[in-house]
């Protein structure tokens, strides 16, 4: 009798579940044309189209019945595909003209020999669908051209087996000549992909600047925000590293630029990795905000460093007095929710999470902080793949600290020009330059809070 059971419970969740949406995309040399062949199950919502801007680059869009190949019609930037039947239907992506009229990493480009282009992009798909529905995307690729993606995807890398919703915020997913280095790193599931022959640090270095960018954000968050992290690493001129950015939803993918001659010094002293991993650790807000997640990266790498004692509390604190008055209000600012220069998005920001962490630290004599808010954040599902507003984001922080102090300081701050007593705040730290040293008054009143900054 169980037996039985056990054979309809199996066979229940087998006709339940849903049928997957199958691609075959197939990239010719040179990274010219991408062609794709689909196949879809009937009764899909019956208008198709790929991300914003990318329309123009599709062409023989076609489908097939009886053996018999026909144009799908087309109406400006949509196509509309018979549904009532399975579908089976093909065409070509314009590849190399997209990434030359685009130049966007976050759709479609070159950068550095490798063809960034996002699957948003090219997967021509129902406009309106569960976003639970699987999507199964085999990737055929000239010979010693690699498939590397924060998707979800098969053992061999071949193959993408994710979910519709995150296509629409897909992180970056890139073809090229890649050597893929995979390990393990705390729990998590690290792939670093890089162009052989193109760097000067060996891999076990690069192995290394990952472990420690994951050990600084377990400092913060007590674990890391994912069980997966995807590093692509592209070869820059200049030095050091260069460049780094982060997109997510369907998973976790990080560009970062590294000049060709960068040492291991140079990745031991880096702050562009961590900085970029506590992006995966808050929800992605409206533009309006983007200077919370700016600020929040470039307030808090530092202090995680120094923690570790990766670095000292005086260059944390050299960096802040040197780069924090850029954050302060402009005449003629409208509030940092209205204020899209420089200076207000990452050290405007910065400033608001300093002001927001020695108030919590202050209230509850330093029985809680910031990292109390940002962990429960992450714990109500405001990582990487979240998109939420700022009223949701700061509400869940404020019940963790207890009050609205989140929420009153970001109402003096954010839609609005707020006064900030930057000098008296510092002083009140007991932080100060003379003679190009930082020194600290220990009978400072909150001397014991700047000393929690960097040390818990």
């Amino acid at each position: 009798m169980r037996a039985r059971i056990w054979c309809f419970l199996w066979l229940a969740l087998t006709l339940g579940a849903a049928e997957p949406w199958r691609y075959e995309a197939r990239l010719t040399a040179g990274a010219r044309d991408l062609y794709i062949e689909a196949w879809l199950p009937a009764g899909v919502d019956g208008t198709f189209s790929v991300d914003e801007g990318c329309e123009g680059f599709l062409a023989d869009v076609e489908s097939e019945a009886a053996g018999r190949w026909t144009p799908i019609e087309q109406v400006r930037d949509a196509w509309y595909p018979a549904t009532d039947e399975p579908l089976h239907f093909r065409y070509r992506f314009r590849m190399d003209a997209a990434a030359e009229a685009l130049h966007n990493s976050t759709q479609v480009s070159h950068r550095a020999g490798v063809l960034m282009a996002s699957p948003a992009c090219w997967i021509l798909r129902p406009w309106k669908a569960a976003p639970d529905i699987p999507m199964r995307i085999h990737c055929a690729l000239p010979k010693d051209f690699h498939l590397v993606t924060g998707l979800v995807t098969t053992l061999d890398g071949e193959t993408i087996e994710d979910t519709y919703d995150h296509l629409d915020y897909a992180p970056y997913t890139a073809f090229g000549n890649f050597k893929v280095d995979r390990f393990a790193s705390g729990g998590v599931q690290v792939q670093v992909a890089t162009l052989p022959g193109s760097l000067k640090v060996a891999p076990q270095e690069l192995r290394t600047w990952c472990f420690e960018a994951i050990a600084n954000l377990k400092v913060a968050y007590r674990s890391f925000p994912t069980n997966r992290l995807v590093v692509m690493v592209l070869p820059s001129g200049g030095s050091g590293v260069v460049f780094g950015s982060t997109t997510g939803s369907g998973g976790p993918a990080l560009s970062i630029l590294l000049a060709r001659g960068a040492t291991a010094e140079d990745l031991r002293q880096d702050w562009v990795l961590t900085h970029e991993c506590i992006h995966l650790s808050h929800p992605g807000l409206p533009r309006t905000q983007h200077w919370f997640e700016e600020g929040l990266a470039t307030y808090l790498e530092p202090l995680l460093r120094a923690r570790r004692g990766v670095i000292t509390p005086e260059e944390v604190w050299n960096s802040f007095l040197e780069y924090l008055p850029n954050g302060l209000p402009k005449p003629g600012d409208q509030g940092l929710d209205h204020t899209q220069s420089w200076g207000a998005t990452y050290w405007g920001g910065a400033l608001f999470c300093l002001m927001a962490d020695v108030q919590i630290r202050e209230r509850t004599g330093n029985r809680k902080s910031l990292d109390d808010a940002l962990r429960a954040i992450v714990a109500a599902g405001g990582n990487y793949g979240a998109r939420w507003d700022i009223q949701k984001t700061l509400d869940i922080g404020d019940g963790a600290i207890g009050g609205h102090l989140l929420r009153d300081l970001y109402e003096r701050m954010g839609p609005r020009r707020g006064v900030v007593d930057l000098p008296g705040l510092l002083k009140r730290l007991g932080v100060s330059k003379v003679a190009d040293k930082i020194t600290f008054d220990e009978s400072a009143a909150l001397a014991p809070i700047r000393h929690a900054l960097t040390t818990k």
